[in-house]
């Protein structure tokens, strides 16, 4: 039996503005995350948090160490042997849509977890064919609630400037509530529906820039510990579930934290005092092995190295990197979907008759939970 090789480099020189964790910690968590053994972790950690040249030893060490993680790789073999002819052939064709297209979402969701990006080859066709799938009015044969997770899929591997996603989002936003949320529950709109449309849309330069999808945001801030009796999670708990999965209804969790994420790339800050609350609560979540739990209520002694990586880049975002963001591009959106953007790379009719994509200019490893 073959071991992987064991990574003998020394623990990097940690930046100096990461001593706010020290200063701000009775345990440093940045310390003790520095002795994940989870690549993925390693990998965000030194990228994002650390924001380390590309060409830095660490980060290309752990780069490699996560390209042979077992995850990503069964993940990218799944993808490469799904076939549309035969996946979920024993039912309808309709089922049969729905069905690829969960899967396919989910599949592609988790890989982006794994630093997987838009110019691998088998993504690129597995894009093709959920796109093949798409309505004439921009929707997906599914619930709003799975739209959504199709939509902040397409987002977030950087097609932004496709007709047929930008027709996708137009179609989204179109289903916006009275009271900026979107989805329903006993009491209005659902909380945890509306955080995935937010989600979908701030991946989006120019949606994120719209008052009326800001007024979502203000909607999540108004129903802050709300139970969203009626809606896809209910009660309290769903605001402590601090980890998120990647299919059906656990592709909505993820909580308070979760919540962050999403609103820092709205511009919020932690002046805004409903954000304060969360940043607070979250940071009194620590354990007493310096890091966090996936459920601090009910198991905080638990750690869960991706939740404590997630807090950690939540923390440096609003208290060390406030107003430091990545400019916004800029373009407007023309009927059906075109945009004013010059070059803009998109999928063409030919490639949805099987063509292969254009070769995109560069490959996009950011961050899915960063501004990021």
């Amino acid at each position: 039996m073959k071991y992987p090789k064991k990574n003998l480099l020394p623990f990097p020189e940690i930046p100096e503005d990461l001593s706010w964790f020290s200063n701000r910690f009775t345990i440093d968590p940045i310390q003790r995350i520095l002795r994940s053994r989870n690549s993925q972790v390693k990998f965000f950690l030194y990228k994002n948090v650390f924001q380390m040249d590309q060409m830095a030893i660490h980060l290309k060490v752990t780069k490699r160490e996560l390209n042979e993680n077992r995850t990503r790789t069964k993940i990218l073999k799944s993808l490469e042997l799904f076939d549309p002819a035969t996946q979920f052939a024993e039912y309808p064709t309709d089922k049969q849509n729905v069905l690829q297209l969960n899967y396919l979402t989910s599949l592609l969701s988790e890989a982006r977890d794994y630093n997987c990006h838009k110019r691998m080859t088998d993504i690129q066709n597995v894009f093709i064919h959920i796109l093949k799938l798409q309505n004439k009015d921009g929707s997906f044969p599914l619930p709003l609630h799975l739209n959504a997770h199709v939509i902040e899929t397409l987002l977030k591997y950087d097609f932004e400037g496709n007709p047929f996603v930008e027709q996708a989002i137009r179609w989204l936003v179109r289903q916006q509530n009275e009271d900026g949320g979107w989805g329903t529950s006993d009491d209005g709109s659902d909380i945890w529906l509306t955080l995935k449309v937010l989600s979908a849309c701030s991946y989006h330069s120019v949606m994120r820039e719209r008052k009326k999808i800001k007024r979502g945001a203000e909607f999540i801030l108004s129903h802050y510990l709300s139970l969203n009796k009626g809606g896809i999670l209910e009660g309290l708990q769903a605001w402590d579930q601090l980890s998120y999965g990647y299919e059906g209804i656990r592709a909505f969790r993820g909580g308070t934290l979760k919540v962050l994420e999403v609103l820092v790339r709205f511009g919020y800050t932690f002046e805004n005092k409903t954000i304060r609350k969360m940043l607070n609560w979250l940071e009194e979540q620590q354990n007493m092995y310096g890091l966090w739990s996936a459920l601090p209520r009910q198991a905080k002694d638990t750690t869960d190295d991706w939740v404590s990586y997630r807090v950690i880049r939540v923390l440096q975002l609003y208290y060390l990197l406030a107003g430091d963001r990545k400019p916004i591009r800029t373009f407007k959106i023309k009927p059906g979907g075109r945009t004013s953007s010059k070059k803009p790379r998109f999928l063409t009719e030919s490639n949805l008759n099987d063509e292969e994509l254009s070769e995109s200019s560069e490959e996009n490893t950011d961050d899915k939970g960063d501004t990021q």
